[in-house]
């Protein structure tokens, strides 16, 4: 029998959750996607949270909202989906590609600073950072926005692997939720993550501004819902529109998804990680990860890439799926002709020995050993 490698569990509640949606006749944005954008706000402990259509649309509008120069460059990382860098292309932005840290997968600091240094030519400074983390293990926060304040870059957290996923605060002893402090940080509710809703994301903020427009911009740039002109007893037909906007806004039956699963996401996080401690504890040579990881991804490490592909061809022997998280992006043409700080040596390197596992809330025991065991006849 074949292993996935990803599988999504919906939970009972979102199941009853959508019946009632349904039979509500209200199925667009509406009371369920705000009441979503509550409960989400309040889990991460953020001020302000804004449902969308999609994560690459939340990032679309959290790179929208910075009104950047066109001159003005944006640092990102080559290890991503490509949704990461298509929306700084969306706004016609030029892009440095940082290297990461091929330990962790995620942007590497000391490349960060290089690219705020690089000789640009005809371009102004970098003026925003794309950081993703990488897998669900969360990059270093403290240090990472002390290199934001430093040199002036709006910092946008891809949390598209990260919901649930937390961070160690240096001398205290609680976790910080991913989007706690994020000026702009957006999560994905794609079918195979953590937070599955089908589809969906979330833009989260700690500026009300960003938070008031972002609400306008996923609605064609309409200053009002129309939820909040269906209020009351009349119709309210009037409206303005502010700017040129999109149409990207989550509905009520995604959002009644959401709040059938969010009150499972720390204990379904919990299983990916005893998931991710049996690859460990079984031998096999999976990538750091931190404290409060979401664990997202299962991604091991082949020594190069002719193991690499030694091991993928036995999982296929063994009928057990493996994917490759990521390809560097600036291989693909339209990346191909931005800067790349030292070439980024270290993505190239990750991309050679990296494979994701299989890492989804269905494995068993008994399913975790037959990856073990395929993997560990190569190793």
């Amino acid at each position: 029998m074949s292993i996935a490698l990803f599988k999504t569990k919906v939970h009972d509640e979102a199941i009853e959750n959508v019946t009632k949606v349904l039979k509500s006749s209200w199925l667009s944005l509406g009371p369920t996607v705000a009441e979503f954008e509550k409960r989400f706000a309040d889990y991460v402990d953020a001020p302000y949270a804004v449902a969308f259509s999609s994560a690459t649309a939340a990032l679309h509008a959290a790179i929208h909202l910075l009104d950047l120069p066109k001159t003005s460059s944006v640092i990102s990382t080559p290890m991503t989906f490509i949704s990461t860098n298509h929306v700084i292309l969306y706004e016609n932005l030029p892009i440095i590609f940082a290297d990461i840290d091929k330990n962790t997968g995620n942007l590497d600091l000391g490349s960060i600073r290089k690219a705020c240094n690089v000789d640009r030519g005809e371009l102004t400074r970098p003026r925003a950072l794309m950081f993703v983390h990488y897998g669900g293990t969360v990059g270093d926060l403290d240090l990472l926005y002390e290199i934001a304040e430093q040199y002036r870059l709006t910092i946008i957290e891809d949390a598209a692997h990260a919901a649930g996923a937390s961070y160690k605060i240096p001398n205290y002893p609680i976790l910080e939720k991913v989007g706690h402090r994020a000026k702009l940080a957006c999560f994905s509710f794609h079918a195979v993550k953590n937070l599955p809703l089908g589809d969906g994301g979330m833009l989260t903020t700690t500026d009300e501004e960003f938070a008031v427009r972002a609400r306008s911009l996923r609605w064609m740039g309409i200053d009002k819902s129309t939820a909040d002109r269906t209020k009351g007893k009349i119709y309210g037909w009037k409206y303005d529109v502010r700017e040129v906007g999109f149409k990207s806004y989550m509905n009520d039956i995604n959002a009644a998804i959401g709040l059938g699963q969010l009150p499972y996401l720390d204990e379904d996080n919990a299983y990916r990680r005893r998931i991710y401690n049996t690859y460990k504890d079984g031998g096999l040579p999976m990538l750091n990860t931190t404290e409060g990881s979401s664990h997202h991804l299962a991604v091991m490490l082949a020594d190069n890439l002719e193991h690499k592909e030694k091991i993928m061809e036995n999982l296929f022997k063994h009928d057990i799926q493996f994917g490759v998280h990521y390809i560097p992006n600036y291989h693909y043409p339209m990346y191909s002709e931005f800067p790349r700080i030292d070439g980024c040596p270290n993505a190239e390197e990750f991309y050679s020995r990296c494979i994701s596992l299989p890492n989804h809330l269905f494995l068993e025991f008994s399913d975790l050993c037959r990856v073990i065991s395929a993997v560990r006849e190569v190793l």
